[in-house]
C-alpha cells in the first residue's frame, strides 16, 4: 500500500482523492454540530443579522418612548397650567357668586318685609323672582281695588266773569269750586 492509505487520518472512501474528505471536515458550514461550540457559518450570519435588526428595533422603540415621555411631560405641564388657570377662575367666580347670593338674601328680606307678617312664613321659602312676582301682583291688585272717587284737579275760578261764561253743564261739574270761590271772597 501506499503511504497515504496507511495513514490512519485518511479514511477509505469511494473517491480517489483523500484530501477532499479532509477539506470537507474542516469546513464549518457543511455538516451539523460535531461539538456544542461549533455553529455553522450560515446560521451564525443569520443570527447576527437578526440580532442587529432586533437591536435597531429596540433602539427605535427606546427613542420613541423617550419622545413620548417628553411629549407627555409637555402635555402634563400644559394640563397643569390649564388646571391652575381654571382654579383661579373658579375662585373668582366663587367670590362673585358669594356677592350675588348676599345681594339676593338682602333683596329677599326686603321683599318679605313688604308682605304681611302672618304670610311671611308661607312666602319665606320662595326664591327672589317668585317673591317679586307675588309682590308686583299684590301691588297691582291693591291699586285696582281702590274704588274711591278720582281726585279732580278742579276748576280754579279766578274771576266771576269766568263763572258767568261757563255752560250750565260745566257749572254743575265744578259747583264745589264755584262755592269755594265765593267763600273765599
Amino acid at each position: 500500500m501506499t503511504q497515504d492509505t496507511q495513514n490512519p487520518a485518511v479514511e477509505k472512501n469511494n473517491d480517489t482523492k483523500p484530501a477532499d474528505n479532509e477539506n470537507v471536515v474542516n469546513q464549518t458550514a457543511d455538516t451539523g454540530n460535531e461539538t456544542p461550540d461549533k455553529v455553522p457559518y450560515a446560521r451564525f450570519n443569520k443570527q447576527v443579522k437578526q440580532t442587529k435588526a432586533l437591536q435597531t428595533q429596540i433602539d427605535e422603540m427606546k427613542s420613541l418612548m423617550e419622545e413620548k415621555k417628553i411629549k407627555e411631560s409637555n402635555d402634563l405641564s400644559e394640563l397643569k397650567d390649564l388646571s391652575m388657570e381654571q382654579a383661579s377662575k373658579l375662585k373668582e367666580y366663587e367670590a362673585k357668586m358669594k356677592i350675588v347670593e348676599e345681594k339676593e338674601a338682602q333683596e329677599h328680606s326686603l321683599l318679605l318685609e313688604q308682605i304681611p307678617e302672618d304670610e311671611r312664613e308661607i312666602y319665606g321659602k320662595l326664591d327672589v323672582n317668585d317673591l317679586r312676582k307675588i309682590i308686583a301682583k299684590a301691588n297691582k291688585s291693591s291699586v285696582s281695588t281702590d274704588k274711591s272717587a278720582p281726585i279732580r284737579g278742579g276748576l280754579k275760578v279766578k274771576d266771576t266773569s269766568e263763572i258767568w261764561d261757563m255752560s250750565s253743564e260745566n257749572k254743575r261739574k265744578n259747583w264745589s269750586d264755584i262755592v269755594n270761590f265765593y267763600k273765599k271772597k
